[in-house]
């Protein structure tokens, strides 16, 4: 998914069709290019690819100068409530059930479409009731993973992981010092 502005804007131009793009673009710098470009009239930008909420509400910012109104790739159950607080946004991008499980059967309260409207839940944080049979029926291993830190010595993250004692004590530390942090697995 090459960001070509030209080729974008060609169509745009040409086409008499609205052009939606930028959900493999991970800066504000390159929306900002694809917006001045000409490129696109629906920013399509991913909040989860490319810097969270808050980056995703400074390019709606951005889009609001350039008259360019706001999509969001995939997600939306995060993707909805972003697009409600701008009054530019528009489209939630959604798969069918087979393609985009989580979606349809993980949420428990996703409210069917209202006159082609999708409203919000009102509950605290973004509102969702998970669905925990859908949760644990597609979860693995983590009951083992959050018990087996017990039944490791300090040999074995070292054998696992290829990190000196010394790597994980420093990471500790800056662990312990931080306000916040992202522990991501893959």
């Amino acid at each position: 998914w090459h960001a070509d502005f030209r080729g974008l804007r060609d169509v745009r131009m040409r086409g008499n069709v609205d052009v939606a793009a930028g959900q493999s673009e991970i800066s504000r710098v390159g929306m900002r290019e694809m917006m001045a470009a000409g490129a696109i009239d629906v920013c399509n930008y991913d909040a989860s690819w490319g810097g969270g909420p808050t980056e995703w509400r400074r390019i709606a910012a951005l889009a609001s100068a350039f008259d360019v109104q706001l999509g969001h790739h995939e997600e939306a159950q995060i993707a909805s409530h972003l697009l409600a607080s701008q009054p530019h946004g528009t489209y939630v991008e959604t798969f069918s059930p087979a393609r985009d499980p989580i979606f349809w059967q993980m949420i428990e309260n996703r409210p069917a479409l209202v006159d082609g409207q999708f409203p919000l839940p009102e509950g605290p944080g973004l509102g969702w009731v998970l669905d925990e049979a859908f949760i644990a029926g597609h979860t693995t291993g983590f009951p083992e993973l959050t018990e087996a830190p017990d039944d490791l010595t300090l040999g074995d993250p070292e054998l696992l992981s290829g990190a000196t004692r010394a790597d994980m004590e420093r990471f500790a530390a800056m662990h312990a010092a931080a306000d916040s942090g992202v522990l991501a697995f893959g």
